[in-house]
């Protein structure tokens, strides 16, 4: 099978709960399966991660995410506001990421893909123009530590990513 994970940071080092969990998810998987991975990156300087996660991993690709920096972007969040997304939203998406996601779909007929956390449902319109034989690609959204209140703004945001599997914790 080909499978691409999504998420929200690069699982290496496996130091923190979320990048062991995705890190050994990953590493697992690839044993038996084609895997590639989109993540978003805090700066270039995750080169030694890409090098490592390439080890295992048919690719890798990568998007840096938005300064966090809020006031600097009040424009930006406000559009976000009026438009009832929720802020953390905001600093979980980056374009370059999504080209880059839509860039791969158009190559690659994938069997699954894996969002890892709510907040990367935004990259989910990139799969608009790219599906399978059945119109869709089966997804699956992986919701931790999160409530339903998270499933329900992704949902409401991205209705388009329905139908899919939706697995919650």
């Amino acid at each position: 099978m080909r499978i691409l994970f999504i998420n929200d940071n690069l699982p290496y080092p496996p130091i923190a709960g979320d990048k062991i969990r995705v890190y050994n998810l990953i590493r697992r998987v690839a044993r038996h399966h084609e895997v590639s991975l989109a993540a978003l990156v805090g700066t270039y300087e995750d080169v030694e991660a890409v090098e490592h996660l390439r080890e295992f991993c048919f690719r890798v690709e990568t998007g840096i995410k938005r300064p966090r920096h809020r006031l600097k972007h009040l424009p930006g969040l406000l559009r976000y506001l009026v438009a009832g997304i929720p802020l953390e939203f905001s600093v979980q998406y980056s374009k370059k990421l999504a080209t880059k996601i839509r860039e791969l779909t158009s190559q690659v007929d994938f069997d699954i893909v894996q969002f890892e956390h709510s907040h990367m449902a935004l990259t989910c319109p990139v799969f608009s123009q790219v599906s399978d034989t059945n119109g869709f690609f089966p997804y699956i959204m992986s919701f931790f530590s999160s409530s339903d209140r998270s499933l329900e703004s992704v949902l409401r945001l991205r209705p388009d990513c329905v139908p899919g599997y939706i697995v919650g914790k």
